[in-house]
């Protein structure tokens, strides 16, 4: 993985945490209403998100788009604060 590549998955990261915290979210508390509302996910989907730059270099990126809008959906945020 490039430096770019790198500071973009940790900014990734790093955005994802704060927001769960700053809502009061546990990777439990959190999977239990994402999968209320859509229906789907694991606690390893939950905590692959918030490494997503180790993935990266696993040949493993972010999210699908439609996750990413559930999770925008979810969290109750714009696009432009994950990203």
């Amino acid at each position: 993985m490039n430096d770019i590549e790198h500071d973009k998955a940790q900014c990734w990261c790093n955005r994802l945490h704060k927001l769960m915290k700053e809502k009061n979210y546990t990777q439990k508390s959190f999977l239990k209403e994402y999968k209320e509302k859509y229906g789907g996910g694991t606690q390893a989907n939950i905590s692959r998100w918030l490494r997503v730059g180790s993935k990266i270099e696993n040949g493993k990126s972010y999210p699908s788009q439609q996750t990413l809008e559930n999770i925008i959906c979810a969290l109750k945020i714009k696009p432009d604060v994950l990203f």
